[in-house]
């Protein structure tokens, strides 16, 4: 019998955290909808994930993005989502940062930020910020 391994099991949990908000999307179908809708194209795809702008993690050889960060119209990445993610810069991994959205937080009455982002923005960033502090202490 084979044991699952450690990251598809993590890979698995992201799934399914993140189905109700537009999935996870890999590189090969993010690349063309960035080209075709976004002013910068992939010159901007390109800068955000060197400087871990954007969510995303590296998985069986892709990049995976959870879809709901993106604009629908323009595929920018949505203002709340960018602040957020500039919190957990730094002292978080690509999956770490993944994860955080999906994963429930005790400073949000222990709902996930991905339920309170559209609602509360300010309060899951002000929970991201926390967490940064109490990392950095």
């Amino acid at each position: 019998m084979n044991e699952i391994e450690p990251l598809d099991r993590r890979f698995t949990e992201l799934l399914a955290g993140y189905r109700t908000a537009g999935g996870l999307a890999r590189d090969s179908e993010i690349v063309p909808r960035v080209a075709d809708r976004h002013p910068g194209g992939c010159v901007w795809l390109s800068r955000q994930i060197a400087c871990r702008g954007l969510l995303f993690f590296t998985w069986q050889e892709a990049l995976w993005f959870p879809v709901f960060q993106f604009d629908k119209a323009d595929m920018s990445q949505r203002g709340a989502v960018a602040r957020i993610a500039a919190e957990l810069a730094g002292w978080t991994d690509d999956w770490e940062r993944v994860q955080w959205f999906v994963r429930p937080h005790c400073a949000l009455d222990d709902r996930t930020p991905l339920a309170l982002l559209d609602a509360e923005p300010g309060r899951v960033a002000e929970a991201a910020r926390m967490e940064r502090f109490l990392q950095n202490a």
